[in-house]
């Protein structure tokens, strides 16, 4: 496994950078917010005059597609920023339990070769212990022709 929470550092930083364009984009909407209450004053100031207002209160219209159009993508920079830090965020978190999982089965193979150790030490033993515990006696041993051959005591220690 990689270093812990880096998919969230990731999306960390690419969300700053989200939040950095969405500032621009929201100085963008004020701006153009102010363009429209000053088209909106021009209008009904000309309008009040008996001037012809088309121009403005098309511009007016174009202004106000054009701040919908940027809310729109603030909101959509937004929710994709939310939506890569939540999944960095569970990819962190199952990231963090296959190491766990992991952790635990190296925990317990290690317990299991510790235990066989045991057991085959333990296994040892005991087989050195009989095999001290064999003697190899010889007696004289009478043949037929009455003669008698004497062989010595071994003892056969391992």
């Amino acid at each position: 496994m990689s270093i812990n929470g880096i998919n969230t550092m990731q999306a960390i930083i690419s969300a700053s950078s989200a939040m950095t364009m969405v500032q621009r984009q929201g100085s963008v909407a004020t701006s153009m917010k102010g363009r429209e209450g000053i088209l909106e004053t021009e209008i009904k100031l000309d309008s009040a005059r008996g001037g012809n207002v088309e121009k403005k209160q098309e511009e007016l219209e174009e202004v106000q597609k054009k701040l919908t159009q940027v809310q729109t993508t603030q909101m959509d920079t937004l929710s994709d920023a939310n939506k890569q830090l939540e999944e960095a965020r569970k990819e962190d978190q199952k990231a963090e339990v296959d190491a766990k999982k992991k952790a635990e089965k190296k925990e317990k193979d290690k317990e299991v070769k510790t235990t066989e150790k045991v057991n085959n030490e333990e296994i040892n033993e005991t087989q050195d212990t009989n095999i001290h515990n064999v003697e190899i006696v010889t007696d004289t041993v009478n043949v037929a022709s009455q003669e008698t051959i004497a062989y010595p005591h071994v003892d056969i220690r391992l």
